[in-house]
């Protein structure tokens, strides 16, 4: 498969996401100030004299225009990859799998016979809801429905589908 063709935004961009997001905050913040500083510098176009010293007045003009641009796309594309960093640790969190360790005595798997496991569904009609899925998951699918008597708030051994 070929590599698509990246800018040099998406190059700083990866480049951010490697970073801990707050170095790059901190990089974000330390080019704007140096790039304005350089681009708030104006040369002195009545210093030049002489022919020799339009070659430095030309230098300090290009140091100026793209210190000028540069201080609008480097700071946000750092920004940018500090806040996708920060969501994707984020959603790396939230998918991990979501069960605790909760055997019931009795409680096996309704297709292979291994000890089921308290799961939360993520996804369809009983998304967020509790239930016991075998503990050999994803070998095996056995899955009962989770009960818990409300009474002693203890779990109670559910029944096969």
């Amino acid at each position: 498969m070929a590599r698509r063709k990246s800018s040099a935004f998406d190059d700083l961009l990866d480049v951010a996401l490697i970073m801990p997001w707050w170095l790059s905050v901190a990089l974000a913040l330390t080019s704007f100030v140096v790039l304005h500083l350089l681009a708030s510098e104006k040369p002195d176009p009545h210093a030049v004299k002489n022919v020799a010293d339009l070659g430095q007045h030309i230098k300090a003009s290009y140091i100026q225009v793209f210190a000028n641009f540069l201080q609008y796309v480097i700071p946000p594309a750092l920004l940018l990859g500090a806040i996708v960093g920060i969501g994707k640790k984020m959603a790396a969190g939230r998918g991990r799998p979501t069960f605790t360790i909760a055997h019931h005595e009795g409680n096996n798997c309704p297709e292979c016979g291994a000890s089921m496991i308290k799961r939360k569904a993520r996804r369809g009609a009983n998304a967020g809801g509790d239930f016991w899925g075998c503990s050999t998951y994803p070998k095996c699918k056995g899955t009962r429905p989770w009960d818990v008597d409300q009474r002693s708030n203890s779990a109670t051994r559910p029944t096969a589908r």
